[in-house]
């Protein structure tokens, strides 16, 4: 995998480069927290009309990898959740 960096920023506004990895990584984490806080799989962020690929022009791969790492997350957060209740 090619290591691409996308700008994003912390805390300070200064710019912080991170690779796809670590930020499918962010994103799956967002999941599980979301599924650890009671929210249902449709509470995805990525569905929202103004983050849909058709709102914002985002390449619809690019998207769709978002939403899935997010899915992913509150999956996993899901399993090991249903099998302790």
């Amino acid at each position: 995998m090619v290591a691409r960096t996308l700008e994003s920023t912390n805390k300070t506004d200064r710019p912080v480069a991170y690779t796809v990895l670590e930020m499918l990584l962010t994103y799956q984490d967002e999941g599980m927290t979301a599924r650890s806080r009671g929210f249902g799989f449709d509470t995805n962020p990525f569905l929202v009309k103004e983050r849909l690929p058709q709102t914002t022009g985002e390449p619809v791969g690019d998207w769709r990898q978002k939403a899935e790492a997010w899915l992913f997350g509150w999956l996993l957060e899901n399993a090991w959740t249903s099998e302790f209740d």
